[in-house]
């Protein structure tokens, strides 16, 4: 492929990546009802979807079968795959951005992506399941590890600007209700304490801050070891619609895919491999054009 072409296919997928940033969060319209198939916190003041994870936890802690929001995963997961992770994820875009900095780069160890798996297993359903996920503030207790406690993009999206909203009021029935189940915002005698003050308390923050210093220096670390999403589209990866193929007439063996590649997918032996979150930069890339898109 020529050098153009390459640069059209990173430029459409930098541009499709930011028009979702926007899309999802456009601030003048809300529907939590309905579920977005990427990860975007719903606690976000100006998220508009419902997050998966999310919507399945409460769902789980219910009772109630998730039927609405593991079909709109299988019906997206069938027709692309894992395409959504490398186009649309707000928080794939954040990572994808701070790997950008300049500095030394490391591998993530290949056992690691079983994580995502046991994080969809154990922290969406499993807890949810067993013990919901009610509020148990003041102690910690095995609701308090269900994923979005923890998950560094509810941090970013929702917990850090929440908590500054609700510090900022008097009192805590002055902030938004849905900040209550984000923030603590009062001192033990009721007094509104800085928003600082809860970071710095918040093991959640610090998770943030790990996973941030993770995004300068591994590609996609989250995506690959620990969002429940990318665990549940990589299952139908392989069975889906869209696919790549590999033209070996035209592969010369020469590694450029694996080298490009953002999951460290060798792209010649495994197409469609779980990882591959279909960002194309294979075969933006490819030197021969032996990466081809296949449907069916």
């Amino acid at each position: 492929m020529s050098a153009k072409q390459e640069s059209r296919i990173n430029l459409w997928r930098r541009i499709t990546q930011a028009a979702f940033v926007l899309l999802l969060n456009p601030y003048f319209f809300t529907y939590r009802q309905v579920c977005f198939p990427v990860l975007n916190c719903w606690g976000c003041p100006v998220s508009a979807f419902a997050c998966p994870v999310g919507a399945l936890g409460q769902f789980f802690a219910h009772g109630v079968f998730p039927f609405i929001v593991l079909g709109t995963i299988v019906f997206f997961g069938a027709l692309m795959g894992r395409m959504l992770c490398g186009w649309v994820c707000p928080f794939g875009f954040i990572q994808d951005l701070l790997y950008k900095i300049p500095g030394r780069k490391l591998n993530l160890p290949a056992f690691l992506k079983y994580g995502k798996y046991a994080a969809l297993v154990i922290m969406v359903i499993l807890i949810p399941l067993l013990v919901g996920i009610d509020l148990t503030p003041g102690k910690t207790t095995g609701q308090d590890f269900f994923f979005c406690r923890l998950c560094p993009a509810g941090t970013f999206e929702a917990y850090m600007p929440l908590s500054i909203m609700s510090a900022d009021a008097k009192t805590a029935e002055n902030a938004p209700a849905i900040s209550q189940q984000f923030t603590e915002g009062q001192s033990a005698d009721g007094q509104p304490v800085s928003f600082c003050t809860l970071w710095l308390k918040s093991p959640r923050f610090w998770i943030l801050i790990a996973f941030i210093v993770l995004f300068v220096l591994i590609s996609r670390p989250f995506c690959r070891a620990v969002c429940p999403i990318g665990a549940m589209f990589a299952l139908l990866n392989k069975f889906s619609i869209y696919k790549l193929a590999i033209d070996k007439t035209k592969c010369i063996e020469c590694d450029v895919c694996y080298k490009i590649c953002p999951s460290n997918n060798k792209v010649q032996n495994n197409p469609n491999s779980s990882e591959c979150i279909r960002c194309l930069a294979c075969q933006a890339k490819c030197p021969t054009e032996a990466i081809e898109n296949k449907y069916f």
